[in-house]
């Protein structure tokens, strides 16, 4: 079996670990944010080292293209207020959105 080809720098990683259900693989892989700054992300849990690849090519296209969006930290309640704000619906429609969101989410 040949070693697996060393990637170059900018071009992510795959990583090896040990779970109690098995060995797992981790991607990590920098990504440009909007101030131009670099942030280095990991994402863990694949199974298979062939899944790992395919979504690290995936994460890396999707941040080449400026697709990549970087995850919120604001909480599912504001988000839903901000988004039930700009919505334009008929009052009776709207109060109904508000009280599921309050009730059920």
């Amino acid at each position: 079996m040949s070693k697996p080809r060393r990637r170059q720098a900018g071009e992510g990683g795959i990583s090896e670990y040990s779970t109690k259900a098995g060995p797992r693989f981790l991607i990590k892989y920098p990504v440009q944010r909007d101030d131009g700054t670099r942030r280095v992300v990991l994402k863990r849990g694949f199974t298979t080292r062939r899944d790992a690849a395919a979504v690290l090519r995936a994460e890396i296209r999707k941040s080449e293209m400026g697709e990549w969006v970087e995850p919120s930290k604001q909480p599912l309640r504001a988000y839903l207020h901000e988004w039930l704000d700009g919505q334009r619906l008929a009052p009776s429609t709207l109060a109904s959105y508000r009280k599921n969101v309050r009730l059920h989410i």
